[in-house]
């Protein structure tokens, strides 16, 4: 199982933005999940990503981690993100640099390579 909730549950004041959802989905499985404005499409990535906690009782499991109360540096580190819904967020990237964006947690590269401009093969997988 690749990802897995459990009665995930998550409240804003009186407004239950999910109640209970359980959901599945397992390796080399493609699943999508629709509905209109305000049915919590956004809410349960926000959950599962770690961006929300979810509310007590609820469980999120991401390639064999408990990530339930994860903080979300952690879970893309399990190598789960997600992105936003802003268009134009890196507008003046190429669409390759755009995908290249997120893999920022997975480039072997130290704080000190950063600030000198070194730059490391991106396939390299060495610890620095």
């Amino acid at each position: 199982m690749i990802l897995k909730t459990k009665q995930l549950t998550k409240s804003f004041g009186g407004l239950k933005a999910m109640d209970k959802v359980d959901f599945e989905l397992k390796k080399n499985e493609i699943r999508g999940i629709i509905g209109p404005n305000g049915s919590g499409k956004s809410t349960f990535f926000n959950l599962v990503s770690g961006i929300y906690d979810s509310d007590p009782g609820s469980y999120i499991e991401f390639d064999g981690h408990d990530i339930t109360f994860t903080p979300p540096y952690k879970i893309a580190g399990y190598g789960l993100s997600r992105t936003f819904q802003l268009l134009r967020l890196y507008q003046d990237m190429t669409v390759i640099d755009n995908v290249m964006a997120g893999y920022h947690t997975k480039v072997p590269y130290s704080f000190i390579d950063a600030v000198v401009g070194r730059k490391k093969n991106l396939g390299s997988r060495e610890s620095h």
